[in-house]
C-alpha cells in the first residue's frame, strides 16, 4: 500500500511535509531507506526519531555508447550507509518506490515525455495524482497479494470502484 505521497519541488520544505505526513501514517517499528539526498535525514531524524533508517547510493559504471547516441549508466554497484538506528541490510532498498514511480510515469499521461497532456494547473496535477493512488490502493486486485492494498493492510474489508470516490 502506497500510505502517503506529496506532490511538490524537490526541496527541504517538501521534504518535511512529505516525511511529516508518511509518520502519521505508520504505526509500530518502521525501516526506512532512501537515495543519499541531503534533506532527507533532518526530516526523518525530526519525524522517526532513532528508528533504523539507511541510505542507498548507487555506483555506475563509466560507458559511452558511441557519438550521437544516449544509453543510461549501468548500475555497477550500491553503497549502504547507516544514519540511525541498526537497519537490518537485508531490507535497505528503494527498488519498490522507484518500480512505483515507473508506474506512476507510465500510467498518468501528465508525466510522459514530451506529450500534451501537462497540467496547466498544479491542483490538476495533484487532484491526479491522489485519483492514481487512490485507484492503486482501493480499486486493483494486485496479482502478488491477490487482493487490493488497503484490503491486505486491513484499510478497508472490500474493493472500491472509482465512481464511489467520485460520487
Amino acid at each position: 500500500m502506497i500510505p502517503a505521497f506529496h506532490v511538490g519541488k524537490r526541496d527541504s520544505v517538501n521534504t518535511h511535509h512529505f516525511i511529516g505526513d508518511l509518520r502519521r501514517r505508520i504505526e509500530g517499528s518502521t525501516q526506512v531507506s532512501t537515495d543519499a539526498w541531503g534533506p532527507y535525514s533532518p526530516a526523518i531524524a525530526r519525524y522517526f526519531g532513532n528508528r533504523a533508517y539507511a541510505t542507498i547510493t548507487k555506483i555506475y559504471a563509466a560507458q559511452n555508447p558511441g557519438a550521437g547516441r544516449y544509453a543510461p549508466p549501468r548500475v555497477s554497484g550500491s553503497q549502504i550507509t547507516e544514519v540511525l538506528g541498526i537497519p537490518d541490510y537485508s531490507k535497505v532498498c528503494t527498488t519498490c518506490v522507484e518500480r512505483q514511480n515507473l508506474t506512476l510515469r507510465m500510467r498518468i499521461a501528465r508525466f510522459h515525455r514530451l506529450s500534451l497532456a501537462f497540467s496547466k494547473k498544479l491542483t490538476n496535477l495533484k487532484a491526479a495524482v491522489a485519483l492514481y493512488f487512490w485507484n492503486y490502493n482501493f480499486c486493483i486486485i494486485h496479482g502478488s497479494i491477490r487482493t487490493t492494498p488497503a484490503m491486505a493492510a486491513g484499510v478497508t474489508g472490500r474493493i472500491w470502484e472509482l465512481r464511489e470516490l467520485v460520487a
